[in-house]
């Protein structure tokens, strides 16, 4: 069937076409939307919310800049004032961990919302060796979100570990300070709504619905103007000629 007769078959089912368009739209809103009454108004709501992320950096460190130093006065004992750079490096993974524990996590994570929380040590992307900074990353499913659970998240673990060093009377010449590394709050987009789906429903409809044309234009089909008079004339000159045999005979 060339594409005129598909043309004149979907014009003479054009109702049944027309349904199948709206049936197609509809199904396609749904797939990526459904229908909400909250406040007694019916409503579209996305069923997958867009994720956005961010990160901060925190650096593990202590009071007196020793990462400015060149030489270390002494080593972190009862009379030293700086540590070993290497702890920083250890702590900086342990802190991560402290981040991912249930103790801040129930706090501030509302999985049901699409939040999620995960810090992790960074690692110098050129030796691929640890760094006393550890990242928090936060996705949510707004900016604002994102930028307000990693600030929550660095505030607890910071407050967290203050007081166990008042509780455990460190002196402030040795207790490990948290310190957010200054950077532009920069928020990504993590996950986005595919199309996909509501490009695969629509189109199936579609297909579907003018097969059902083709096939009912192949059960009924409709003879033209064109093909009725040319009918006609090949039955008169079968009746003219059965006529002249008659005679003849």
């Amino acid at each position: 069937m060339d594409l005129s007769a598909w043309a004149r078959a979907i014009w003479r089912f054009k109702w049944i076409f027309y349904s199948g368009l709206v049936l197609a739209c509809l199904l396609a809103v749904l797939a990526t939307a459904r229908v909400s009454f909250a406040g007694g108004t019916p409503s579209l709501r996305y069923r997958t919310p867009v994720i956005y992320t961010t990160m901060t950096k925190v650096f593990v460190t202590q009071a007196g800049f020793p990462w400015g130093r060149v030489n270390l006065p002494g080593s972190t004992n009862s009379s030293g004032q700086y540590a070993d750079p290497s702890r920083f490096v250890v702590l900086a993974g342990i802190y991560a961990t402290l981040a991912n524990s249930n103790q801040i996590q129930t706090k501030l994570v509302n999985p049901r919302n699409h939040e999620i929380l995960t810090a992790q040590a960074e690692m110098d992307p050129g030796t691929q060796t640890a760094l006393p900074v550890f990242d928090l990353i936060a996705l949510a499913p707004s900016p604002q979100r994102a930028i307000q659970l990693a600030g929550q998240a660095t505030s607890m673990l910071q407050q967290s570990v203050e007081a166990q060093q008042k509780g455990a009377k460190i002196p402030s010449n040795q207790r490990v300070l948290l310190q957010t590394l200054p950077q532009r709050n920069k928020v990504t987009v993590a996950s986005g709504r595919k199309k996909t789906v509501p490009i695969v429903v629509f189109m199936t409809v579609i297909l579907a619905t003018i097969g059902l044309i083709l096939a009912l234009e192949n059960i009924r089909p409709r003879i033209r103007r064109g093909e009725i008079d040319e009918l006609t004339a090949v039955r008169a000159d079968e009746a003219r000629e059965s006529s002249a045999s008659r005679r003849a005979g």
